[in-house]
C-alpha cells in the first residue's frame, strides 16, 4: 500500500525528533506502511522500533513516523501496533504458507495449490494471526502456532507441544534439467544431460564475478577464476583421471561424476587456487565474508561434507542470484539443507 509523506523539504532533512502521539501531515511517498526500518519488507525489527517508540524508549525519523501510522488516522500510537501485527501476519501467510513443502520426517505435503494422485498429501490451512489450523483430506485436523524463518521456511508448534519444520521444495524438471525453487541444481542426486552446454559462464554469473572482483580489488584482494565452465566430456576426463589415480571411492569425495558437476551449469567457479593450502588465505576469508553480496554462495562448507557430498572447498562458489544468496547466507545452511534436498549417487 502506498502512503503519503511529509513535505519534501522536511523529508530530505530526515531530522530525528521525539514524537508523542504525533499527528502526521502527508504527501506522496513510496515507502510501505509498517516498514519502519526501510528495508522494503515487514519484519520483526519494524515492530520493535514501534514498541520502543510507544514506550518512550525510541525516537522516530519523520519518514518512519509516517510509515508507523498504520491505520492512517494521523497519529502514531498503540492502535497502530495492533494493526501492524495483523498486517504482518496476513502478509506472511500470503507470501509463505502455500506450495509444496518437505517436513522434518521427509514427508512431502502440499498446502493449497493443486492436488494430484502422486502420493503427495494435501491439506488446507486457515489462519488467524499466528494461529493455524491444518485440515487433512482424511478429516484429521491439527492446530498450532506458526513462525516464519524466511519465505521458504516455517515451523509449527502443535497444540500437543511438538514442533514441526517445513521447507519449501518446488521441483521442476525441464528438458532433463532439475530446478528446485527455480534454482538449477547439479549435485550427486540431480544430474544434467550430456547435451547441456552453455559453453561458458552464464552472462549473469560472469557479470556478478566481475563486480565482486572489482570490489575485492579495492580491499587489496586479487581474485581470478582458475576453473569456470566445464563441459560434460571435459568433466568425464577429469573424473576418470582422478579415479584412475586415487580410486573411485576417493575421487567421489572431491570430484563430480560427469553430468553431476556444478561447473557444467556455467554458474560455478573455483577461485584462484583449488588446493587445500588455499584455505584461510586473505582471498578465502574475503570470499566467505562477502561473496553473498554479489549473488554467490560458498557451496561446500567445512563440516557439511556428509550433506553436500564433497570435501570442504573454500575456493568453490556458486551463483544463485542476490536474493537467494542473501537468504541462504542468513540461514547458515548449505544449498541442500536450504532446499530440503539430498546429494548422493542413487
Amino acid at each position: 500500500m502506498r502512503i503519503r509523506f511529509i513535505a519534501a523539504s522536511l523529508a530530505a532533512a530526515l531530522c530525528t525528533v521525539p514524537f508523542t502521539g504525533i499527528s502526521v501531515a502527508k504527501a506522496e511517498n513510496t515507502c510501505t506502511t509498517g516498514d519502519l526500518n526501510g528495508n522494503g519488507t515487514l519484519d520483526c525489527p519494524d515492530i520493535l522500533i514501534l514498541q520502543k517508540y510507544i514506550l518512550g524508549a525510541e525516537k522516530l525519523t519523520l519518514e518512519s513516523a509516517v510509515s508507523a501510522d498504520i491505520n492512517g488516522d494521523g497519529k502514531v500510537n498503540v492502535f497502530d501496533m495492533i494493526d501492524w501485527r495483523e498486517q504482518y501476519s496476513e502478509t506472511a501467510v500470503k507470501l509463505d504458507l502455500s506450495g509444496t513443502f518437505v517436513t522434518d520426517s521427509g514427508a512431502v505435503v502440499r498446502i493449497a495449490g493443486d492436488c494430484g494422485n502422486d502420493g503427495v498429501s494435501q491439506f488446507s490451512v486457515s489462519c488467524k494471526g499466528e494461529d493455524v489450523s491444518f485440515s487433512y483430506p482424511d478429516g484429521v485436523k491439527k492446530s498450532g502456532t506458526v513462525s516464519f524463518s524466511d519465505k521458504n521456511h516455517f515451523s509449527v508448534k502443535w497444540s500437543d507441544g511438538s514442533t514441526e519444520n517445513f521447507t519449501r521444495r518446488e521441483i521442476k524438471i525441464i528438458q532433463g534439467i532439475t530446478y528446485v525453487n527455480d534454482i538449477l541444481i547439479a549435485n550427486k542426486s540431480y544430474s544434467l544431460p550430456e547435451t547441456y552446454n552453455p559453453g561458458a559462464l552464464t552472462a549473469d554469473t560472469q557479470a556478478a564475478f566481475e563486480k565482486m572482483q572489482a570490489a575485492a580489488a579495492k580491499d587489496g584482494i586479487k581474485l581470478w577464476v582458475c576453473s569456470g565452465f566445464r563441459s560434460y566430456s571435459y568433466q568425464a576426463q577429469l573424473y576418470n583421471g582422478y579415479a584412475s589415480r586415487d580410486g573411485y571411492t576417493k575421487a567421489d569425495t572431491y570430484s563430480a561424476r560427469p553430468g553431476h558437476s556444478e561447473h557444467q551449469t556455467g554458474m560455478a567457479m573455483d577461485i584462484c587456487y583449488a588446493a587445500s593450502w588455499f584455505d584461510n588465505t586473505p582471498e578465502t576469508i574475503w570470499l566467505a565474508k562477502n561473496c553473498y553480496d554479489y549473488g554467490f554462495i560458498l557451496r561446500y562448507p567445512k563440516g557439511k561434507e556428509n550433506i553436500t557430498g564433497y570435501m570442504y572447498e573454500p575456493w568453490h562458489i556458486r551463483y544463485v542470484g542476490l536474493e537467494n544468496a542473501q537468504l541462504i547466507h542468513d540461514s547458515g545452511l548449505t544449498l541442500e539443507e536450504y532446499l530440503g534436498i539430498d546429494s548422493y549417487y542413487h
